[in-house]
């Protein structure tokens, strides 16, 4: 998980870089790290959705978006699917505003979402204040 945040935190840093090619060569690199924290952990929800964020805001013409539709379909069905107080519920926030700020399903299937992160985020205060 502490690689995947720091790919993260190398790919966000890459947005400051002012030459291309170094900003090409520093989002491979982030991406390698975040890639090796996927591999070493393939069910890590938490490690999945940083991929797909980072991959989902770099511009297609880097060509480095290899695992964008793989982890958007794994994201989708464990969303829907799994339990998921697991998860801090600031990821949990986060990860709902990233689906409605960035228009990937349509209403419908984004309210689904929605309503599962919220049911999760509710139940886990509910456990922590009673």
């Amino acid at each position: 998980l502490i690689e995947a945040y720091a790919g993260a935190t190398q790919a966000i840093y890459t947005k400051t870089i002012w030459n291309p090619y170094r900003r090409l060569v520093n989002i491979k690199r982030a991406l390698k790290k975040i890639n090796k924290a996927v591999e070493s952990d393939m069910s890590n929800l938490e490690i999945r959705f940083l991929r797909y964020a980072i991959e989902f805001h770099v511009p297609g013409w880097l060509m480095v978006k290899k695992h964008q539709s793989e982890d958007g379909d794994f994201l989708y069905e464990h969303l829907l699917t799994i339990d998921l107080s697991f998860l801090n519920t600031n990821i949990l926030t986060y990860i709902a505003e990233f689906y409605e700020v960035n228009d990937i399903y349509s209403a419908e299937h984004t309210s689904m979402i929605l309503e599962r992160i919220k049911i999760s985020i509710d139940s886990s205060q509910q456990a922590t204040s009673g």
